[in-house]
């Protein structure tokens, strides 16, 4: 069937197995990774074991997870709005709660408040009418600011004057200068301006230096106390190598995913870290014969690590930015994972985000997008709008969109008798519900080269192609004397095909197409 039965990841090898559909239900690789995976019929991954960790995982009939059941008697719970957004969560284990929270929506799906139910501390959140997260207050005293201009550029005062930039570069933001190359890639931070129309951009003491690969990669930083720290990547653009000194770490990828990190330094035994990942979430660790869970909140960044003994080990929050304002100080960067797709270093205070490097302390690239202004962003320096609810895990930008499954504009399906039929009184509580919305790349963003491509115009045949199913399904209902329910389930089925086709790329949304996929499909 064409699937990767075995590969070799800076030196390591790592084999895969498949069921009779092509899924993945098996990892293992020569540095100890043995991950086993069950899936139901959906697709959605059931249950996973690794080294001796486990993991249950319960959907509702939409397809969204509802609990999780780890080793060391953890149980993880989600409750959703009738839009599938997350409303609770909680983490429980041996009678000790460890996390409960509630999420509050406004209008436009954003975010307007998190409260920590256990230490009753509310985060209120802010936007502008573009759909920029502009300001957050925690627990009503601390307050950050993120405002934007016209072009994205961020500010970290309502005012607009703590920050200088010319077009969408940072210049100066009250502590840093900052000089860049022709290529528009950062090499010098300098606690002082350099004059000049040249101006001296060498490395100084305190000052840091950025030096770039050909590519557009970067290969290393020298930090301001002298010490530099280089790295290596992989034909696919993986960072594989982090190193100063005798120290290094290596990075062992499976897909787009890291697998392993190993530390070497000197004569000492590797220290071997195995991570597995849900998509793009981690949610265990595993060092030797230790295992721990991992706790993420409503779009999957880490908040906690659980032992097998039921024991928080690790705890941080972050702010709007991606900078850390709560950690656990003994195992801090316990999790180095920031938002979905980013890793923290804390040698040289970046995050490196697969295509480039975010900096927490400007909320933005220290580079151009690779593909300009395709990425959606005119700072091109930017990262979303929104990281409240949208992510970037290549570091491309609005790396996806957001579809309805069944068109909430297409006259044929946004008023259908199905939906009404399934219980719905207003077509929009079900065509604005999560169950009826997945996130495709865009058709400059096709680094999976699976899912169907969501940017361009839609051809009229999808939308005709999903009515006639949804006719199908109401002359059954009626001949048979179909319950509400079975209705329901019938909606359901149609959205769960439909959505596993896009995920395979078998579909043809519009002229921006997979090889192979096709805009005629059969549900």
């Amino acid at each position: 069937m064409g699937n990767i039965t075995r590969e070799t990841c800076n030196g390591h090898e790592i084999t895969s197995r498949y069921d009779i559909l092509g899924r993945r239900t098996h990892t293992a690789s020569s540095s100890g990774a043995d991950i086993a995976t069950e899936l139901d019929s959906l697709g959605n991954i059931t249950g996973i074991e690794a080294q001796g960790w486990q993991a249950t995982i319960d959907y509702d009939r939409q397809g969204l997870e509802i609990q999780r059941t780890l080793s060391g008697g953890l149980t993880a719970q989600t409750r959703r709005d009738k839009l599938g957004r997350v409303r609770y969560q909680n983490a429980v284990s041996n009678g000790h709660t460890h996390l409960d929270r509630e999420y509050r929506w406004g209008t436009d799906d954003r975010l307007a408040k998190i409260i920590d139910l256990k230490t009753n501390e509310t985060t209120a959140f802010e936007y502008n009418d573009r759909g920029f997260l502009t300001r957050a207050v925690y627990g009503g005293k601390e307050e950050v600011w993120r405002t934007a201009d016209k072009l994205g550029n961020l500010y970290e005062s309502e005012a607009q004057t703590d920050r200088r930039y010319t077009g969408s570069q940072l210049q100066h933001d009250g502590k840093w200068w900052y000089y860049y190359d022709n290529e528009g890639n950062l090499i010098l931070k300098s606690p002082y301006q350099r004059h000049g129309k040249n101006p001296d951009t060498s490395w100084q003491s305190g000052s840091w230096a950025y030096k770039w690969n050909a590519n557009g990669s970067l290969k290393s930083v020298k930090r301001a106390d002298g010490k530099e720290f280089s790295f290596k990547y992989d034909a696919f653009g993986r960072r594989i190598s982090k190193s100063y000194g005798s120290r290094e770490f290596l990075y062992i990828w499976d897909k787009n995913v890291p697998l392993h990190e190993i530390k070497k330094e000197g004569k000492r035994e590797d220290e071997i870290t195995t991570w597995v990942f849900q998509g793009f979430i981690p949610t265990a660790k595993i060092q030797g014969d230790k295992s721990y869970s991992i706790i993420s909140d409503h779009i999957g960044t880490p908040l906690q690590a659980i032992d097998t003994q039921g024991n928080k080990v690790w705890e941080r929050t972050l702010d709007i930015y991606g900078k850390v304002r709560k950690e656990t100080e003994e195992t801090a960067n316990f999790v180095p994972f920031l938002f979905q797709g980013q890793y923290l270093d804390t040698e040289t205070e970046l995050v490196y985000n697969y295509k480039r490097y975010y900096s927490q302390e400007t909320g933005a690239y220290i580079s151009q997008d690779p593909i300009g202004l395709a990425g959606g962003n005119p700072t091109i320096y930017g990262y979303v709008k929104d990281p409240n609810s949208w992510i970037d895990v290549f570091g491309l930008n609005n790396t996806t969109q957001s579809h309805h499954i069944i068109s909430d504009k297409n006259n044929l399906t946004k008023n259908h008798a199905l939906i009404s039929l399934a219980g719905y009184k207003d077509p929009n509580d079900f065509l604005q519900s999560s169950t009826n919305k997945i996130d495709l790349p865009t058709k400059y963003n096709t680094e999976d080269n699976v899912s169907s491509i969501h940017s361009g115009k839609h051809y009229n045949i999808y939308s005709e192609l999903i009515a006639d199913a949804m006719d199908e399904k109401v002359l059954l209902g009626k001949k048979e004397n179909w319950t509400q329910d079975q209705y329901k389930q019938a909606l359901d089925d149609i959205t769960n095909k439909v959505r596993d086709k896009l995920n395979k790329g078998e579909i043809a949304l519009n002229k921006n197409r997979r090889k192979n996929s096709s805009c005629k499909f059969s549900i």
